[in-house]
């Protein structure tokens, strides 16, 4: 009613489970073995689906499937009269797959392996990024991790991978929204065919929530101990690029009032770092900041890529932009922050356009295991109370040079060059004399830290 449209969406999230599959066949899927089988199944899926489903697709019906490294998601959208018939053939089609074909496999790996190629024509940014994750989330895989389970992947192997996710040994849990103009009994059948897949038994029937932590697979964020600088210095993988880039990472807490405080920071530093940077400076064209959350973990990340400035230079000019910009925030006339604040809460508060958006606000919820149906509301709120002294106070803490609370991670990539190897190694022990520590074994610097808690809220009833 709300959206004037007969149409609906059913968005469907399958977790594996924390311990592993219990088959001996089967590729364990939390290892990069695991990621390319369900990588490969997930393609041949969606490619016989999109074969069998073509006209359904021209009829306004269309179902989606995804893979992760945590689990597995399919996605049906259409008319509302026709959807719960789609819905439960493509269940049905789904429950008795038994591919990949000889032809399909052949496609999936040769899909896979052009997505593993693309890694290595990647801007420098984006390959700063990739290090960046490596040390700070896991489960993660190197691209060579990735690039040899492909070459040990075989149709049997991935064959295996179907045959433990419709096994009714295995232990799953699933998470649905049927969001959308639709009858009750609409919504009863659909979810009759739902209760077919094989998503029960991985958490007690009336769950807790420690119970999706511990046994669900979930991505893992290390918390770097506080007032510690961390540094990651790596060779661009891509030699024909001259382009050198820089990501430093500033994480800003885990309560929601850090997260609004964060994006407001970010709102009044993005103009003046691109200016200072980008115009001014001409250090490089990419000059960007960013805010986002992991989980309920904040961050502002800041951005350069550069064919002019050595990643020592560009770190530099970042710290340097720091050190002034708290001046400004210092006199920010109350003004202007109200324009700020009246801005973020603009955006948080904009109305979904669209069906889609709503049902993915509401999924997002759903599939973080908040259920914060007033969330834009209450963040709204948030944003109006900051002061201008706990904005500083929170600069000061989170993101100031020589904080002991602050908690940074700067990712450097070098172009390659005849001096590269001199410049990284300067570079490194520039940092270690300031106390930073250079991180040489990203997978295993993240496994070693603390890792920042799942603040997981029970459904409601």
């Amino acid at each position: 009613q709300t959206w004037g449209v007969p149409k609906a969406n059913v968005l469907i999230q399958i977790w594996f489970p924390s311990q592993g599959s219990s088959s001996s066949t089967a590729p364990d899927f939390r290892s990069a073995d695991g990621r390319v089988a369900s990588r490969l199944w997930q393609i041949a899926l969606a490619d016989r689906l999109s074969e069998d489903y073509y006209d359904a697709k021209v009829a306004g019906l269309r179902v989606g499937c995804a893979s992760s490294i945590v689990g597995l998601s399919l996605s049906f959208n259409g008319y509302s009269d026709r959807l719960p018939v789609f819905l439960e053939e493509v269940l049905r089609k789904i429950r008795d797959f038994d591919g990949p074909s000889k032809a399909e496999f052949a496609r999936a790996m040769d899909e896979v392996t052009r997505e593993q190629a693309a890694f290595d024509v990647q801007q420098p940014f984006l390959h700063a990024a990739y290090f960046s994750r490596l040390a700070s989330m896991t489960p993660e895989y190197t691209i060579e991790s990735l690039r040899a389970a492909r070459s040990r992947a075989t149709a049997d192997r991935v064959q295996n991978f179907g045959k433990f996710l419709r096994s009714t040994e295995e232990t799953f849990f699933g998470q649905v929204i049927i969001h959308g103009s639709l009858s009750r009994s609409a919504a009863d059948r659909m979810l009759k065919a739902l209760d077919t897949l094989p998503f029960k038994g991985a958490v007690p029937t009336n769950p807790s929530p420690s119970d999706f932590s511990s046994s669900l697979l979930r991505s893992r964020l290390a918390k770097l101990p506080a007032g510690q600088d961390v540094m990651q210095i790596r060779r661009e993988p891509n030699p024909a690029n001259v382009n050198s880039a820089i990501i430093s990472v500033f994480w800003t807490g885990d309560t929601p009032r850090n997260g609004v405080v964060t994006e407001l920071l970010e709102a009044i530093l993005k103009d003046p770092f691109y200016g200072s940077l980008r115009t001014q400076q001409q250090l490089g064209y990419i000059v960007q900041s960013q805010n986002d959350s992991i989980g309920d973990v904040g961050r502002i990340a800041l951005i350069i890529q550069s064919s002019v400035a050595s990643p020592q230079r560009l770190l530099l000019a970042i710290d340097e932009f720091l050190a002034s910009f708290r001046s400004q925030l210092v006199s920010l006339p109350e003004s202007q922050l109200s324009q700020f604040k009246a801005s973020l809460q603009e955006e948080i508060l904009k109305p979904d356009q669209r069906l889609g958006e709503e049902s993915g606000r509401w999924w997002s919820e759903i599939a973080g295991f908040q259920y914060r149906w007033r969330r834009a509301q209450e963040e709204a709120d948030l944003v109006a109370s900051i002061s201008q002294a706990e904005l500083l106070q929170f600069f000061d803490e989170k993101i100031a040079a020589g904080s002991p609370e602050r908690r940074r991670s700067t990712t450097a990539v070098f172009a390659v060059s005849p001096g590269c190897d001199a410049e990284m190694a300067k570079m490194a022990a520039a940092a270690k004399s300031k106390g930073t520590v250079v991180i040489e074994d990203p997978l295993q610097f993240c496994k070693s830290q603390e890792k920042w808690p799942i603040r997981d809220k029970a459904p409601p009833a």
